[in-house]
């Protein structure tokens, strides 16, 4: 890989990684676009992900000491947060793990990815209609967070996207649409974590 495609996948992660337009299919697509010679390797994608995995931890900074204070100090509501997020986990690490050969075979096959950015558009015009709920992050509940970890786990496949389908599972679960985009930025940390353990493989 040259430097100037090594530029171009990072550039892609960059912008795409934080939209729902699915990052790791962006990672997919363009070396067929622009007939790079080789695809990306598994350890570039994990080098990636492990940058954007910083960016949000310097974002979420204040926030994340915030929450180890108070697991120090002994406070439920932070034991509470963290034990939802872990939950969330579970479905993506599942899949993960058992189709980990089927999914990364996906990243070579650019007709699949095709499809999935159509069930990843499809998804996010259906979330327009879903109705505004009144959940917050302190009282959703464990089964709401499982939920949400499924809707994730269907990130692992490139072109459809972690933060477009958690965002559609959080409304579905009825929180409030302001609330989603802590779901979003907090649920990164485990979930794009167990996706380095996958090969790199969430979008």
């Amino acid at each position: 890989m040259t430097f100037i495609e090594a530029f171009i996948l990072a550039f892609a992660q960059g912008v795409t990684e934080f939209l729902p337009i699915s990052s790791s299919g962006h990672l997919a697509i363009i070396p067929f676009l622009f007939h790079f010679q080789t695809q990306s390797s598994i350890a570039f994608n994990v080098m990636l992900h492990v940058a954007t995995l910083i960016a949000v931890i310097i974002f979420l900074w204040k926030d994340i000491c915030s929450i180890v204070g108070g697991i120090f100090s002994g406070k439920k509501e932070s034991w509470s947060l963290v034990g939802k997020i872990l939950i969330a986990v579970i479905p993506a690490g599942i899949v993960g793990i058992a189709f980990e050969d089927t999914i990364s075979h996906i990243f070579i096959e650019p007709q699949i990815v095709g499809w999935a950015y159509f069930g990843t558009a499809a998804l996010l015009f259906l979330s327009y209609f879903l109705k505004d709920g009144n959940k917050t992050m302190q009282t959703i509940t464990w089964t709401d967070c499982l939920l949400i970890g499924v809707f994730q786990a269907f990130a692992l496949v490139p072109g459809f996207s972690r933060s477009g389908f958690t965002l559609v599972g959080a409304l579905l679960i009825g929180m409030k649409k302001e609330d989603c985009l802590s779901v979003l930025l907090f649920g990164f940390h485990p979930s794009n974590s167990r996706g380095l353990l996958a090969g790199g493989n969430i979008g």
